[in-house]
């Protein structure tokens, strides 16, 4: 159906709730090159608690815990250090709007202090040996500065996916689809940017917001892809498909989060194949 532009568009606004909630995160990414699979799933959970809210804007902690890698066996090496700095991070306060879109950090300069500290501590012991100081000192001067931080949390899947929220047609219809566009980072390429149509709709007792986009990519992507990951063959962007999809589930009447899920396939014929899925899923354990 075409878009009607008379219809009025607007984002949905999120009711915080009280105390804290715990959503189970899945992230899986696959690439298939010549037939050769590699694969990797992270397992984790994220706490979400609403400590202040106003009529236009909501104050979140957020809290990650209980990481699980597949295929990590860097325990005692640079890997390990890496996953122990951003532990450090945790918990993270932000700001966002009532629709719950991203504004800010939280006192940004005293939550680097105390990230400085928790890792001064651990520092004595871990730091000063195979250049673990190299990687501390790198890591220090990211989330110094907040911007540059906050690009690499964009190139997070669930920090994205968390965020990201899409406008709907008022009054609601299923068959009304808006357009809308942002960017997704992609293993090894980098933000890349994703044109779909979204829309809403009511099932039950849950509302539904749904992504989705399709197409060829372009010639440059297939160029990126080409750099990247050492494809030899010539391509055009017709012997390619990328393809992306985000649902997203609240509370019909509550507007509280119950899931989200992110897909994407990438494809170019026979030879490259990136598919990756994460789902952020609101657990029993509500404290």
């Amino acid at each position: 159906m075409d878009i009607d532009h008379t219809k009025k568009l607007k984002r949905i606004i999120i009711h915080p709730w009280d105390g804290k909630r715990i959503y189970n995160v899945r992230h899986t990414k696959q690439v298939i090159i010549d037939n050769y699979p590699k694969h990797i799933t992270s397992d984790f959970k994220i706490e979400l608690s609403c400590f202040k809210h106003e009529e236009d804007m909501m104050m979140w902690q957020i809290d990650k815990k209980d990481l699980n890698i597949s295929d990590l066996i860097d325990e005692q090496g640079s890997l390990a250090l890496l996953k122990k700095l951003e532990d450090f991070t945790y918990p993270i306060f932000v700001q966002t709007d009532q629709c719950g879109n991203f504004i800010e950090i939280i006192n940004h300069k005293n939550w680097v202090e105390n990230w400085r500290l928790k890792a001064k501590e651990h520092a004595t012991q871990n730091y000063d040996v195979n250049g673990n100081l190299e990687i501390f000192q790198k890591f220090y001067e990211i989330i110094l500065n907040e911007k540059l931080f906050l690009n690499n949390k964009n190139s997070e899947a669930y920090w994205k996916l968390l965020f990201l929220n899409f406008s709907i047609a008022v009054p609601i219809e299923k068959e009304y689809f808006y357009k809308d566009s942002f960017f997704w980072n992609i293993m090894q390429l980098g933000p890349i940017e994703i044109k779909g149509r979204s829309n809403g709709y009511l099932s039950g007792t849950d509302f539904i917001q749904h992504f989705t986009s399709k197409k060829n990519a372009d010639l440059k992507l297939i160029e990126k892809v080409k750099d990247a990951y050492d494809l030899q063959q010539p391509y055009d962007s017709y012997s390619s498909q990328l393809e992306f999809e985000i649902t997203t589930t609240t509370g019909s009447s509550s507007r509280e989060l119950r899931s989200k899920r992110a897909t994407i396939s990438f494809t170019i014929e026979q030879q490259f194949s990136y598919k990756e899925d994460i789902s952020i899923i609101i657990n029993n354990e509500i404290e």
